[in-house]
């Protein structure tokens, strides 16, 4: 697949998600240009990928990543971007997309807590500053 991002064009990668029958968010909603983009994700790297799993909701990638601290007990992270919405594509789970673009570097907002984890507490992602 061939994706035009930036006045430049990218061979996408493809896997085995069908990211195909989605609308793209800036059909859904073409009020949005850009919007901030999270993802739950292992510590081992702070990139978006092509076809990864999205959402815009950063309480949501804070619980995904919590959740998936415990059940793997392997740290994790939620990284965060601000992107034009014709680089996402509506997934089957509701409030989720697919990231569609050339696999960027996110910047990291949260790294998990683990059992000291409280969910009455979680950051507003969207303004806070990147954590190191």
């Amino acid at each position: 697949m061939i994706i035009e991002y930036d006045s430049a064009l990218y061979e996408a990668e493809e896997n085995n998600r069908d990211t195909s029958k989605g609308k793209l968010l800036s059909e859904t909603n073409p009020a949005l240009g850009f919007v901030k983009m999270f993802r739950a994700r292992d510590a081992k790297s702070d990139e978006f990928n092509t076809n990864d799993y999205v959402t815009l909701s950063p309480k949501f990638a804070v619980e995904h990543a919590e959740n998936n601290h415990i059940y793997n007990d392997e740290p994790q992270i939620v990284i965060r971007k601000l992107v034009s919405t014709n680089l996402l594509r509506e997934a089957s789970n509701p409030g989720e997309y697919f990231y569609i673009g050339p696999s960027i570097k996110g910047e990291l907002v949260y790294r998990t807590l683990g059992e000291d984890f409280d969910a009455e507490n979680i950051p507003d992602l969207r303004y806070s500053k990147k954590v190191k």
